[in-house]
């Protein structure tokens, strides 16, 4: 996993701190890596109904995965940890 904390990245009110390899090469597949980035935590639907894990195909159609580790969901907001941005297979 690789640090991003330090990018500004927010996904629904809480920081996206960390982003997988495979996300990494994705995004430099793609020549833009920000831009990239943007377009998924921007298209991202929750997938569960948990509010806590969400999935994202923007970028060349491969599915992206975006979890709130250490999530509990109450009275409307999130507790707990941060996002981080991952391919399934890496979970």
């Amino acid at each position: 996993m690789i640090d991003i904390s330090s990018g500004g990245y927010w996904f629904h009110g809480t920081p996206v701190t960390l982003m997988s390899e495979g996300v990494e090469a994705l995004l430099r597949r793609c020549g833009a890596p920000v831009t990239g980035l943007d377009l998924i935590l921007r298209t991202a639907r929750d997938i569960d109904g948990s509010g806590c894990i969400f999935q994202s195909s923007a970028v060349l159609g491969v599915a992206v995965w975006i979890e709130l580790f250490g999530c509990t969901f109450e009275d409307g907001r999130h507790e707990g940890g941060a996002w981080s941005v991952f391919l399934p297979r890496e979970r």
